[in-house]
């Protein structure tokens, strides 16, 4: 397992709060604790791993895996069968990857945030690709699916490419651009561009389905859609435009912002000026994350919880205006914003404000905090939905 170069995107996920700490936690446990056991192949590789139902569960390599790797079949005559969770997590110069016929399962962020990875061979035998497991590997634009994967979990192919499913797949179908469940009714992995709708079937739309699709420019949301998961368009600044359909229950689009129908959470942001419409109390994990062109935002005077990672990687982003009322903000949601020098705020909260930042992995020191008379001005209330 590498560590080193970007990192982790966040310290939580939809599924289970707070997961990215957990990570963290994971990954510093891999590399220091007890690895299980260690295997040497004649190549003098180290492979660490261990026993699980009878086979081996591979947890990765002694050394950070690089170029093209090629996992081996079995270890000390037995089959390897699992590549467990965060095995070759963050392995920056992993190039390519030949996984053995026997695997049945790649279990959560397997190969997560492997940005050079541009080659992966699955077997045949491959049962389930578990959530995240190729998340943030933006170079991989091609995935060859077998017919016997069963399960595909969310944000699997988050910022990848083509998904190419094999015929007669039990449990999936790919069309349009999309990966869909065979029954239509979520969408997994979109690898669009241009002007994308999203098919009528779709009743859920998954972690991470559009995370990094920057070649998409305007997106509809049909009426059906009543579930939207979390990271779902973070790096998506190039949409400029979201159509919700008439008779949506759960969301809106105003101004180029994604809500939901209350209006109390933000989804999906947008590059420029940004003032956050009154009502929002909740910015959603990811929400502005990769937003070049974002310039400057200010919070609405309700909101309590900025998500992970945010307004990671807003590149752009100077100055941020943050209400008194806000009591949690999430990790790295302001990460990799060269830009930010500016942070205003309520006079009296500019102690308390520097500590949260402070504990969610932000280094204030050059910054310059800008003490306001009264609360955040923002945008009036969104106009309620039919």
């Amino acid at each position: 397992m590498e560590a080193a170069g970007e990192g982790p995107r966040g310290s939580d996920r939809a599924r289970m709060p707070h997961r990215r700490g957990v990570l963290l936690v994971l990954c510093f446990l891999a590399a220091h604790a007890a690895p299980g056991e260690a295997w040497t192949d004649a190549d003098n590789r180290t492979w660490r791993y261990w026993i699980s139902n009878g086979g081996v569960c591979l947890q990765g390599c002694g050394s950070p895996a690089e170029g093209e790797l090629d996992i081996p079949r079995e270890i000390n005559g037995y089959r390897v069968t699992e590549i467990g969770e965060l095995a070759f997590a963050w392995c920056t110069r992993l190039t390519g990857v030949t996984i053995p016929e026997g695997v049945t399962n790649i279990m959560e962020s397997a190969f997560e945030r492997c940005p050079r990875l541009a080659r992966v061979r699955l077997p045949a035998s491959l049962a389930r690709i578990g959530i995240w497991a190729f998340d943030g590997c933006a170079a991989l634009a091609r995935v060859e699916v077998p017919p016997q994967v069963a399960e595909i979990g969310e944000g699997a192919f988050g910022s990848c490419g083509e998904v190419v499913l094999a015929a007669g797949n039990p449990a999936y179908r790919a069309e349009s651009g999309f990966l869909l469940t065979k029954d239509g009714r979520a969408l997994l992995h979109c690898w669009g561009s241009g002007s994308v709708e999203i098919p009528e079937s779709v009743v859920r739309i998954g972690d991470c389905a559009f995370s990094g699709r920057k070649e998409v420019t305007r997106l509809t949301i049909p009426a059906q859609v009543s579930s939207i998961g979390e990271w779902v368009f973070s790096g998506c600044g190039e949409i400029r435009e979201i159509i919700v359909e008439d008779g949506n229950p759960a969301y809106m689009s105003r101004d180029g912002l994604l809500l939901t129908k209350d209006g109390r959470r933000l989804i999906r942001g947008r590059n420029g000026s940004v003032a956050v419409p009154r009502q929002v109390t909740l910015i959603g994990n990811g929400a502005f994350e990769g937003y070049g062109g974002l310039t400057d935002v200010t919070l609405a005077p309700q909101v309590v919880r900025i998500g992970v990672d945010a307004f990671r990687d807003c590149r752009a982003l100077a100055q941020v205006t943050i209400p008194a009322c806000v009591t949690n903000i999430g990790t790295d949601a302001f990460r990799d914003c060269p830009a930010l020098k500016t942070v205003c705020t309520e006079a009296g909260n500019v102690k308390r404000l520097k500590n949260l930042l402070v504990a969610s992995c932000l280094d204030v020191s050059g910054l310059t905090f800008v003490e306001t008379p009264g609360p955040a001005t923002a945008s009036p209330e969104p106009a309620p939905g039919p």
